[in-house]
Parts: structure tokens; sequence; C-alpha cells
């Protein structure tokens, strides 16, 4: 999947993430999910610097209500921030995202 953002951006944990393109996957593990974030543009024009940023989030992780065969990935925006959902089998895993400069909710 490619994500894309045209500011910096910080997870919630506090990673900034800046502006540019990247190649996101998700890696489980012993009951972890990790976002894995790896940028291949910084503009969407220039190619990808040889030494591309490499981001790695830790994502919360709740039982889902139903099982899913198949990936599903949503985005839902609240407020100034934005939670990237990635649900598979019966695991729910996110990732909250907001501009650099937007003050985070605390969980």
């Amino acid at each position: 999947m490619d994500f894309y953002t045209s500011a910096n951006v910080v997870s919630v944990r506090g990673t900034t993430i800046p502006s540019g393109i990247y190649k996101v996957k998700a890696v489980y593990d012993s009951n972890q999910w990790t976002l894995v974030m790896k940028q291949v543009a910084g503009d969407g024009i220039t190619p990808p610097k040889p030494h591309s940023d490499l981001f790695e989030l830790p994502m919360s992780v709740k039982a889902a209500l139903s099982q899913s065969a198949t990936p599903v990935i949503s985005l839902e925006p609240i407020a100034q921030t934005c939670t990237l959902h990635m649900k598979w089998q019966l695991s729910q895993a996110s990732v909250e995202f907001a501009g650099k400069w937007k003050d985070l909710p605390t969980k």
C-alpha cells in the first residue's frame, strides 16, 4: 500500500514522518503489530534517495468484532488527527497520525 503525506506528520507515539510517498506494510510478530513505512519519494517526482527513510511504528491491537479472511485497511479522520486501521482475521491494529504541530490526545 502507498501512503502519501504533503506535510510532516507525527505518530501518536512521537515518531516524526517527513512529507513524501511511502510503501507501507504491517508486520505481525508474537501478538505485536508494527507498521513499517519506507520512503520511496520525497515529493512524488524525485526518485527515492539511496538511503531511504525507514520507520517502524508500534500499533495498538485489539480483538476484532468479526473475522476477516482478507486484510481490510481503512483511514478514520477525527478532528485534527487520522487513524489508520488494519483488520485481519480476528485482530484489528491501528496507529494515529497528526500534523507535526498539532496536539495529539493522550491514550
